[in-house]
């Protein structure tokens, strides 16, 4: 059994075009998100795109995430979903007044919660294993904030990671993929894998 992440042999590149040796299509989600997650203890991600239903797709890999009291920091563009938007602020106010609901509080119910990711996703923000920052541009003239609708200027769609396990080993990974259900089960997307105790470029 893995035990960190220097103990599972990372491919340089998941890409869901491709053939496994099996015959079957690269699965990121099963293949590298949910084995990486269940050795994470820090989860730092930037993605141009956010649902909550990315947590409860790889509910299996977040349930020991968080068991292991993982921390996850969210930068993500301006593009949310106003039920998460709603999820997140009530986990804010909920960390803030420290009034987490029993039930959410021990690890045996978290398989039934994480079934709905905008549960979990209060949950997290609420028990402060979750920090979520939205990125809005400036002008790239005049240097001012630019409210949500602009449409006058780009939009923040870098999309990487950087993910931590218990020894400090880091894996950095970039590409495609953003922080959705559809992303990680339906798309065609990649990833590319980069680890620190690899040594050279890597590190």
């Amino acid at each position: 059994m893995a035990s960190d992440f220097q103990s599972v042999t990372w491919r340089l590149s998941y890409r869901t075009s491709a053939m496994n040796l099996d015959g079957e299509p690269t699965d990121i989600l099963h293949e590298f998100y949910i084995p990486a997650l269940r050795l994470a203890s820090a989860y730092d991600r930037v993605a141009g795109y956010f649902r909550s239903s990315s947590l409860a797709a790889a509910s299996q890999g977040y349930t020991s995430f968080l068991d292991r009291d993982g921390r996850m920091r969210l930068i993500v563009g301006t593009d949310l979903d106003s039920v998460d938007v709603t999820a997140i602020l009530a986990g804010d106010e909920a960390r803030l007044s420290h009034a987490l609901l029993k039930e959410l509080e021990a690890p045996d119910t978290w398989e039934e919660a994480v079934r709905d990711g905008v549960t979990l996703l209060s949950f997290m923000v609420a028990s402060g294993k979750l920090e979520v920052r939205v990125a809005v541009r400036k002008n790239a003239i005049t240097g001012e904030p630019m409210v949500m609708e602009a449409a006058d200027d780009g939009y923040v769609h870098e999309k990487w990671f950087v993910m931590v396990d218990k020894n400090g080993n880091h894996i950095y990974g970039s590409g495609s993929l953003n922080e959705s259900k559809t992303a990680l089960m339906y798309n065609a997307e990649n990833i590319d894998i980069h680890c620190d105790w690899e040594g050279g470029s890597d590190e």
